[in-house]
This record gives structure tokens, sequence and C-alpha cells, in this order.
């Protein structure tokens, strides 16, 4: 697997979220690929599931922060990240998680794998709704 092109998923994956392009996310992601977030709900399974779930995630002032460099392993990477979410609401609440209302921050741990095209083939998100969440008035 190619290390560089796995490292150049990561910024694209980080400036294709900031910028709400959920089209450059899921062009990430391999046709059969699956997303996890947080850990333990539900997958959202293939290209279609993927696109929908970040149109809902990539959106209204949303932004992630990384905050240690990419780890490679392997044909895995991982990060630590914070999301920092600009106003939450139930309307635009897409993960299967209970989260309060209005802005917060969520400290995260991402995963990503690779196939041997450089496509992401599994996301894991590692975040607890009841630990990792700073709320904000």
């Amino acid at each position: 697997m190619d290390k560089e092109k796995m490292l150049e998923a990561v910024k694209t994956y980080f400036k294709c979220f900031n910028s709400e392009n959920p089209e450059g996310i899921a062009d990430l992601f391999a046709d059969n690929a699956t997303v996890q977030d947080p850990y333990l709900a539900p997958a959202k399974s293939g290209k279609v599931d993927i696109l929908a779930y970040y149109k809902g995630a990539a959106v209204k002032g949303t932004q992630l922060v990384q905050k240690s460099p990419t780890v490679l392993a392997g044909n895995r990477v991982s990060f630590a990240m914070t999301v920092e979410v600009a106003g939450m609401t139930a309307e635009n609440n897409i993960t299967d998680a209970d989260l309060p209302m209005g802005k917060m921050e969520i400290d995260v741990v991402d995963t990503f794998e690779f196939n041997e095209d450089g496509k992401i083939v599994e996301m894991i998100a590692y975040w607890d709704p009841e630990i990792n969440i700073k709320k904000f008035s």
C-alpha cells in the first residue's frame, strides 16, 4: 500500500469535510466500504449510504481539527481530531447517538483501512457520547 497515497487521503478527507464537499469525501471510499460513527453504531454500507451520511455531517459550519499526526500501520491509518459542531439540532443529528443540542466539541479517533487501489474500505470513529463531548452554551 502506498503510504503517501494514504496520507493524502487523510488530508483530502479533512479538506473536503471542512469545505462542505460530501461528494469529495465519498470519492475516497471503495464501492463496498463501511462507515461506523460512532464505533458500535450500525454501519453505513456502500457509497450511496456513505454519501448520504456525509451530506448530513459535512455541513452547517461543522469543522474537523486534526489533533495528532496520522499514524500508519500496514494498510491502516489512525488520527485524533476534534469535531467542532457549530450548532446541533434534532434535524441535523445524523449519528445514531443521542447528542445534546447546540454548540459542542467531540474528541474522536478515526481509523481508515485501505484496499490495494488506495480506497478506504472501512472507517471507524471512536468516541462515546457520554464521555467525549464538551458542550457550550
